[in-house]
């Protein structure tokens, strides 16, 4: 995983931030739901992507410097990221 981190870190680092969002989502609303459907599983996604673009929208510029400190070095990322 590093050397793939190191290789291209912005597409690592969307990955990482996908299984983290469904991660986060599925942890925190998982003791409320019983059964298992791809609708739950989508509800888990994008109840963590909340989790995850909140840093992202009320504090952006050091989330980017989080991002910079990884290795993330991509100006059309930060660029999407801010369009986001």
């Amino acid at each position: 995983m590093i050397i793939i981190w190191t290789i291209i870190p912005s597409i690592s680092l969307i990955i990482f931030l996908i299984v983290a969002s469904f991660h986060f989502g599925k942890e925190d609303t998982q003791f409320l739901i019983s059964k298992n459907s791809y609708f739950n599983q989508l509800l888990f996604f994008f109840k963590g992507l909340l989790i995850i673009f909140a840093p992202m929208f009320f504090h952006f510029d050091e989330t980017v410097t989080i991002y910079k400190f990884l290795l993330v070095e991509d100006e059309s990322f930060y660029l999407t990221l801010d369009y986001i």
